[in-house]
């Protein structure tokens, strides 16, 4: 039996090779079915013998023609086809047999379309099957039931045999459909299993470049503290006539190391609350300056989380407004106020606002803080206005690209 097996083929997958392996097997058992079938209807003298003879040479040419091509699904179609006519001719040709097992064979040759070839062909042979079949019942049943002749014990072995062989069919298919099934089942397990697993280790690695971030923070703050400790030593030599210059410095850098260490306590990369942040850190940025009056604070934000680039430069910002509102607008008022916002205002652009209440009193020989404010909302992609009042001074920036 082995010279009938074809020369090894790569299919694509599993389900290309169990489908060559069914059509192969298919061919060739019915080939030798069929003919016992044809043997038994000669001796039987049954007048269903010719169409037992084109069935036996459509299973042989299939075959054939698999070996060759080793293509299955045009062998498969040229089969249905041929079955099909040949199926739904013996209704109306072979009128002396009762067509018992007929509809069986046309069960059996709609699941190998469905099966093989797909849904769509399936349907098609679903529906030209039972649309011969009804024809027949109602048009040459009546007729055929007259015909017949008295019925024999060979005739009924031979309706014996070809339900038999039916039952074959039907659990070949029935067993293949499901060998594929558990298969599909066991790949959809270990694709999950892989699936999971990468998740695993993308969480560990994740957690992983979280932790080192946060000591990449924690190392940027203590070498920032220690520049500012440098900057302090610095101005309290005697002949240092820059004294204020120092401070500024010093409160500019501590401001910048207190944003790496709020992000370093904080879950930086995962869920991280804007709101909860620039509200901590504006009180932060107050108590450094040590100021004596109360500062009430209004942060609003509408943004889950800005990109680990951007944090940064608008913390500074945020530092920067805050530093000149202590130092030039609230001396002279009783109740500070400042508001925060930050919002999306349409996609990849949005608007960031500081507002104090204060009157302004600004130093016009200190203009670093306004560079300073100019270059970092450059550096953010963005632009900003300035309007002043007497009921307080507001900045309204427009950043783009900020949000994860």
């Amino acid at each position: 039996m082995n010279f009938l097996l074809p020369q090894k083929q790569e299919f694509q997958n599993y389900y290309q090779q169990i489908k060559f392996e069914l059509v192969k097997n298919f061919a060739f058992v019915f080939s030798i079915l069929l003919t016992i079938v044809l043997i038994s209807n000669y001796i039987a003298k049954v007048y269903s013998i010719i169409p037992n003879i084109l069935s036996v040479l459509i299973c042989l040419s299939g075959l054939i023609i698999l070996i060759v091509t080793k293509k299955y699904k045009p062998v498969t179609l040229g089969a249905n086809i041929a079955l099909l006519i040949l199926i739904s001719s013996t209704y109306f040709t072979i009128t002396k047999t009762l067509h018992l097992v007929t509809p069986l064979w046309m069960i059996l040759n709609i699941l190998t379309g469905y099966f093989v070839i797909g849904k769509k062909w399936g349907n098609f042979l679903l529906f030209s099957h039972f649309s011969v079949l009804l024809i027949y019942i109602y048009f040459g049943l009546e007729q055929n039931i007259l015909s017949i002749p008295t019925y024999n014990n060979g005739h009924i072995y031979n309706f014996i045999l070809e339900i038999c062989f039916f039952s074959f069919g039907f659990w070949y298919i029935t067993i293949t459909y499901l060998k594929t099934s558990k298969h599909a089942l066991n790949q959809e397990k270990k694709l999950n299993k892989e699936i999971a697993d990468k998740l695993d280790l993308i969480s560990i690695q994740d957690r992983e470049k979280e932790i080192m971030l946060q000591e990449i923070h924690h190392r940027v703050k203590n070498n920032l503290q220690i520049i500012t400790s440098i900057l302090r030593l610095q101005s309290y030599e005697p002949n240092s006539d820059s004294r204020e210059f120092y401070n500024s410095a010093i409160t500019r850098i501590e401001s910048i190391a207190l944003i790496h260490e709020v992000i370093y306590k904080q879950d930086f990369t995962t869920n991280f609350d804007l709101e909860t942040y620039f509200f901590n850190l504006s009180n932060n940025i107050i108590k450094n300056y040590n100021f004596k009056k109360n500062i009430k604070l209004n942060v609003s934000s509408k943004l889950d989380c800005v990109q680990c680039s951007a944090i940064v430069p608008i913390a500074i910002l945020l530092n920067e407004l805050i530093t000149n509102s202590i130092k030039h607008a609230f001396n002279d008022t009783p109740k500070p106020e400042i508001v925060i916002s930050i919002r999306n205002i349409e996609r990849n652009k949005y608007e960031f606002i500081f507002s104090d209440n204060g009157r302004w009193k600004e130093n016009k020989e200190e203009r670093f803080g306004t560079e300073l404010i100019k270059t970092v909302t450059e550096q953010l992609e963005g632009a900003f206005k300035i309007f002043k009042s007497e009921e307080g001074t507001k900045y309204t920036f427009t950043l783009y690209n900020i949000e994860d």
